[in-house]
């Protein structure tokens, strides 16, 4: 029996050759108003967003494929409808679909993407922003299927009655593999060897990851386009998949993660003060050689005294610095990463067996900058909308 492979992301040619199919993978935009308190920091989702749309396009990609939390959540609507009319009209200008599933952040009845892009234009494959949810486009022959966000149990009952209808599969969810904190019940990679495809292109977690089957094809998820917690790698981009026919039928031939615009992060682990002066001076140092404004995340024993004050000054004033101080046992830190600090979520697999509640639980417990009531009322919309 296969089995699944961890897929090294390697270097495609810059335009796809003929008759290959070429899609761009991106996820878990978030876009937003404001975040970490700063409308300029809010803005930053969409220039991100905006610079992965614009690699597609010189990457002579044939759709961008948006695999669910296009937007933070529903209730920016009004203020994050300009975003929203921006990458519409950047996919038209770039002429390229832009195929976009709802997530959990994003999930709305009727659908903010239908609103954005009720053109009347029912043809997927046309320039533009279009839902993709229970629909299939066609780009060039290549059967791209979106699902919205469903539970495991549902998921699993459409894979296993699903006729084959698509080559490439877009789900917005948790698969065990990926995830830090898998819950019981949840989706795992085996259960897409249920049906054969050449893709599975995912949203919700937020790391560039792939695994490859000889049957379920390229599982994997892009990565969030911007840091949205701490815990989430730094670097970001998108993720190009080349297809072509073979004579069993459509197969990714090649996977390329290229980088697109960013706020730079700084992550640091302070316990002493006797380490301040050197990351004070690698600071100001990084200001005065870029003038590029960053992000600052840091950790701090709570003894130190003045620290985001400090930081602040030596990051520069367009710099925003979060900077929370602790008290006892150091929390490890990584240059990549502030993966192992303990968080309020890190509890909640364990104490909440049902999927789609856990889910719930930590985007309520890690995520300040969304609605509670909004969450809320989307988990309800999963059961009512039925």
């Amino acid at each position: 029996m296969s089995e699944f492979r961890k897929l090294a992301l390697s270097k495609l040619p810059d335009l796809p050759a003929a008759g290959v199919v070429r899609l761009a993978h991106t996820a878990d935009n978030h876009l937003r108003l404001t975040a970490n308190g700063s409308t300029v920091r809010g803005s930053e989702f969409l220039k991100a967003l905006l610079s992965g749309m614009r690699k597609a396009a010189d990457r002579g990609c044939n759709a961008i494929v948006c695999a669910g939390d296009l937007v933070n959540s529903p209730e920016n609507l009004p203020s994050v409808a300009r975003q929203l009319l921006e990458v519409h009209r950047a996919a038209e200008d770039y002429g390229l679909p832009f195929l976009a599933i709802q997530g959990n952040h994003d999930f709305s009845k009727p659908s903010w993407i239908e609103v954005m892009s009720s053109d009347g234009n029912d043809e997927l494959c046309s320039p533009g922003m279009h839902l993709l949810d229970n629909r299939t486009a066609y780009i060039d022959g290549l059967r791209v299927h979106g699902l919205p966000f469903l539970q495991p149990a549902e998921l699993r009952e459409v894979l296993q009655f699903s006729n084959l209808n698509w080559d490439v599969l877009v789900w917005h969810g948790s698969v065990t593999e990926f995830a830090k904190f898998p819950t019981e019940g949840a989706i795992t990679l085996s259960d897409f060897t249920a049906s054969h495809q050449a893709a599975v292109l995912l949203g919700d977690i937020h790391i560039c990851e792939y695994y490859q089957h000889d049957t379920a094809g390229v599982i994997g998820y892009p990565g969030a386009t911007e840091l949205c917690k701490r815990d989430e790698p730094l670097t970001h981009g998108i993720v190009l998949l080349d297809f072509a026919r073979t004579p069993t039928g459509w197969a990714c031939i090649g996977t390329e993660h290229v980088p697109t615009w960013f706020r730079p992060v700084t992550a640091l682990n302070i316990q002493r003060e006797d380490e301040m002066p050197k990351i004070l001076a690698d600071l100001a140092d990084d200001w005065a050689r870029t003038n590029e404004p960053r992000l600052v995340i840091a950790q701090y024993m709570s003894d130190l005294v003045d620290v985001r004050a400090r930081l602040q000054r030596a990051a520069g004033p367009e710099s925003i610095v979060r900077a929370e101080g602790y008290k006892g046992a150091t929390i490890p830190v990584t240059a990549q990463h502030l993966r192992d600090a303990p968080s309020p979520a890190s509890y909640i697999p364990g104490a909440i067996s049902d999927t789609g509640l856990a889910t719930l639980a930590t985007q309520l417990a890690e995520d300040p900058d969304v609605s509670p009531s909004t969450l809320l009322n989307a988990y309800v919309a999963q059961f009512t909308a039925k």
